[in-house]
């Protein structure tokens, strides 16, 4: 039976009496059946709320609240509250604020943001495996196994493990759609799709898509290797025109996107040497372990993303070994089958273009300069794009299932036997300990949680002996495909339930519920401090909290650098130095890691409580120290922050019926209603409101030999400048060098040279008033002389090909002005001398006037593309998408080989140049 033969076969039987959507349905509800089975035993526990452990709560939770909050206030350019501040859209690009989910989310009102993060979680399951179902159909007859295909991608252990991280969700799901429209343009003239799929990707997540997008490539070169594949010059020239049409139809969001993360430091890391591009290494030792995570994830389910367990786990001797594979995404597992049906698929289908490209793609994972094409070259391991070789895995699966020629006692053998040599040296290694006592024992497992691996093999080994069966007793019969979904479903419930208890089990009772009152339901209006019974310990003065002055807060670190209040910034609704966001301007990276240095600034800022000098040059008014039962905080007096009030100033909480709490944090009672507080907040005494001048400066390659942690205690000392820039700064400013500087000053002296510099700024020059707003903010200020008045605010403005693509622009007086760039990333103007000088600053969100009239124009050109393929020159698709009628049999048809020799490479030749259809002897 040839290729063109199959195309009419007849699939549809299956469909008489049902809608032609009927397996599309079928595969939505059990996808949605799946994902809730998982996630509400969960919900239901804490009331509606999804609460899971690490980064989800201090990242996933807040990022949502606030992005929802943010756009339904119509505050969507510049975000005040995120760092030092941000550009809305395009910063929180890399997480949602251009994911389709996320904008279903902004209907409803922003209280609601917790309760539908898990009702959005399964709605991306559910369009993974609708998508997936509509490209996998096409390579099978029984569109049943497509559906169980379509299952395999969207419950994958790259999906599972990602739970963690939902926002890699929002792509996986539409990525199907990116293969399904090269097919579709290649084989059956479907205009538009491919276009359609690209511009979905590339809007959705800048870093998704740049891997999709060379993955597209690799899959076209594979796949142009069958005789099946009718790839012309014309067509691939079309092939190349929609993505490109694709891509500008998606600039509004893809450009904005792109731009914010020009210069930041992920992407300028490079391989050092050869050995380091071929080989996964760490300490410039050959990393073993890493190989062996890598072949695990293919065939057990995933370790949660904090605790890989195989290959040492988290051993204390090799700690810095394994939490470098954490939190990298390094997952693939296929429910049930694992790689049974594939090594099935490509023993039997040795030169099929699909068996060298799981091949190739499974190389690519195991050398760190191949791996890195699909994560923006970056050399640091993560292997995020791992759902597209699961979704190349559940296809060879399902085709393997599909033929009944293809045997599968092999591949079942094999992949028991390379598991069960992944499981020797993870679970029956031998470790020796020592104790207090100096006598060596010795355990069975280097894992922390051996259970787990256990656990692991069981669903592992399991899935391959119900394979095993389903193949060997039931493959060709009539009921076949439903009892495979059936067990299919069983192992997705049953691994994903699984996972997320465990990631559950990192987290306490209590510590989920400090998150839903601490975090979620509490109340932020910070309280006078008469509400205090003990009005001595606390102070008589109430604390006016109207936001009348711009103000940031920070979050107590109960030790030199440990910090319980990741994103309270973004809880709050209040600007706050500690947060956790890895796509902040790249400014704010320049000013912590090249200017303050004793503050390392990669995933988060965290600026310890010992850098005083930050807190006034960054305008921190207050601290939110948690309540640990103690009236000022467990530890507070041992390590309260230089130049803030010993005793709180305000208490922010809560009334409580007495049966909602039980916990020592409860103060006052009246009745039966009780003054639950979660914060003592105390106040800067060495607060700098925003926008002042100096009266010197120092270039910043003279700054930066400061000791480094020092440094933070002369910022309000000295204008820090770009040396190229300094001869124009001592037209107005007197110049500091380092040599002007006391040596190694003191403790004491350290804090002497803070409160003066405080002190100048104070009774210097400095802004009688500022307003800010999403839009910009202005200010008014009298200066003595010319000077220049600084900002805290990041440094943000765009420009390529001396194009201005937006940003921030500066009037003074009404007049442009140009920003300067001081501190290696913030803000300055320079203003005349005079009173009421007015300074305003707008933000114009960089790339999105010109993105929108980029697709607006894209989608014009891609109507008339469409309009004139269909109306004038009358070409269709060779099949109604929704009809069920179209198989590809990848060329592998009754006495057909789809294998790539010098013959079949002159076939190949003739149809790519002429066109022409391949026809067999």
């Amino acid at each position: 039976m040839t290729t063109e033969a199959l195309r009419n076969y007849d699939i549809t039987r299956g469909l008489k009496g049902r809608s032609k959507s009927f397996y599309y349905l079928l595969t939505a509800g059990l996808a949605l059946l799946m994902s809730s089975l998982i996630f509400l035993p969960f919900v239901l526990k804490n009331d509606g709320l999804f609460i899971y452990y690490g980064d989800f709560n201090a990242q996933q939770i807040p990022f949502h609240m606030h992005a929802v909050d943010m756009v339904r206030s119509g505050n969507i350019s510049w975000d005040w509250i995120t760092d030092l501040g941000a550009n809305l859209v395009g910063d929180y690009s890399f997480y949602m604020s251009t994911s389709p989910f996320f904008w279903i989310m902004c209907l409803f009102p922003s209280s609601c943001t917790p309760y539908l993060i898990a009702p959005i979680l399964c709605l991306k399951f559910v369009v993974a495996a609708v998508c997936a179902y509509a490209y996998l159909k096409r390579f099978v007859k029984n569109p049943m196994l497509a559906v169980g295909g379509a299952l395999m991608y969207a419950f994958c252990g790259a999906q599972i493990y990602n739970i963690f991280f939902n926002h890699f969700h929002d792509s996986v799901a539409f990525f199907p759609l990116m293969l399904l429209g090269i097919e579709e343009l290649i084989q059956n003239d479907r205009r538009g799709l491919f276009a359609v799929s690209v511009c979905i990707s590339a809007g959705i997540n800048y870093f998704f898509f740049a891997g999709q997008a060379v993955f597209c490539v690799i899959y076209f070169l594979f796949r142009a290797s069958s005789l099946s594949f009718k790839v012309t010059v014309k067509k691939f020239l079309w092939l190349i025109f929609e993505a490109v049409l694709g891509v500008v139809m998606s600039l509004a969001l893809f450009l904005t996107a792109v731009l914010s993360i020009t210069g930041n430091y992920r992407l300028d890391k490079a391989f050092t040497t050869l050995k380091s591009a071929l080989l996964w290494q760490t300490k410039s030792e050959i990393y073993t372990k890493r190989y062996g995570h890598i072949l695990q994830s293919l065939f057990f389910t995933p370790d949660i993303s904090s605790r890989p367990e195989f290959f040492g786990g988290l051993d204390i001797k090799d700690s810095l070994q394994s939490h470098a594979t954490r939190w990298s995404s390094n997952a693939v597992w296929i429910p049930m089958f694992g790689m049974t049906g594939a090594i099935s698929y490509i023993w039997n289908r040795r030169k099929s273009w699909l068996s060298k490209l799981i091949i190739f793609l499974i190389v690519c994972s195991l050398v760190p300069v191949l791996n890195s094409l699909f994560v923006v070259g970056n050399t640091n391991y993560y292997a995020r794009w791992m759902y597209m070789l699961a979704l190349m895995l559940a296809l060879a699966t399902v085709i393997a299932l599909d033929r009944n020629e293809i045997r599968w006692n092999g591949g079942i053998a094999a992949t028991a036997i390379i598991a069960f040599f992944i499981l020797v040296p993870s679970f029956i290694s031998w470790k020796d300990t020592t104790d207090s006592a100096g006598f060596t024992r010795w355990s069975t497992t280097r894992s922390s949680y051996p259970l787990r691996i256990f656990v692991s093999a069981v669903i592992t080994f399991g899935g391959m002996i119900t394979t095993y069966f389903l193949v060997r007793y039931l493959r060709g019969r009539k009921c076949f495909g439903k009892v495979l979904l059936v067990f299919l479903c069983l192992t997705i419930v049953l691994y994903g339930g699984v996972h997320v208890y465990l990631g559950r089990q990192h987290i306490s009772d209590s510590s989920v519920q400090t998150v839903i009152d601490y975090y979620i339901n509490a109340d932020f209006t910070m309280k006078g401090s008469n509400s205090e019974p003990d009005a001595k310990e606390i102070g008589n003065a109430p604390l006016d909290n109207v936001y009348e002055e711009f103000y940031r807060i920070d979050g107590y670190n109960r030790g030199s650098n440990k910090n319980s209040l990741d994103n309270l910034g973004l809880y709050s609704g209040m600007p706050g130095i500690q947060c956790f966001n890895s796509t902040v301007p790249a400014s704010i990276l320049t000013f912590y890691n090249d200017v303050v240095g004793s503050v390392t600034r990669d995933v988060a800022s965290r600026p310890a409580n010992k850098y005083y000098g930050l807190r006034a040059f960054l305008s921190v008014k207050y601290v939110f120290a948690e309540n640990s039962g103690n009236r000022l905080t467990a530890g507070y007096e041992k390590n309260k922050i230089y130049g803030f009030t010993s005793n709180p100033v305000s208490a922010q909480g809560k009334v409580v019926t007495s049966g909602e709490v039980k916990s020592k944090k409860i103060y006052k009672t009246e009745g039966k209603e009780k003054t639950y507080y979660e914060f003592y907040v105390f106040e800067n005494e060495k607060y700098l409101p925003m926008g002042f001048t100096y009266t010197a400066f120092m270039r910043q390659s003279e700054f930066t030999k400061i000791d480094k942690e020092s440094r933070h205690a002369y910022l309000c000392s000295y204008l820090v400048v770009p040396d190229e820039e300094a001869d124009m700064y001592a037209k107005y400013l007197p110049e500091v060098k380092y040599s002007e500087l006391k040596s190694k000053p003191s403790a004491d002296e350290l804090k002497k040279i803070y409160d003066d510099g405080v002190e100048a700024r104070l009774n210097g020059d400095r802004c009688e008033s500022f307003t800010w707003s999403s839009e910009g903010f202005s200010a008014v200020l009298d200066s003595a002389a010319d000077n220049f008045v600084f900002f805290s605010v990041p440094y943000d403005v765009k420009e390529m090909m001396g194009i201005d693509l937006g940003g921030w622009s500066a009037k003074v007086n009404g007049k442009e002005a140009e920003i300067k760039k001081v501190f290696g990333g913030l803000m300055a103007v320079q203003v005349p001398a005079g009173e009421n000088i007015a300074v305003e600053f707008e933000y114009n969100t960089p790339g999105r006037t010109l993105g929108i009239v980029a697709t607006v124009a894209g989608f014009v050109v891609f109507g008339l593309y469409v309009f004139y393929f269909v109306r004038f020159k009358k070409e269709k698709a060779s099949y109604k998408f929704f009809s069920e009628s179209y198989y590809d049999d990848l060329g592998y048809g009754e006495g057909e080989r789809d294998e790539w020799n010098i013959v079949s490479a002159g076939k190949k030749l003739r149809l790519w140049l002429f066109g022409k259809d391949l026809k067999k002897k």
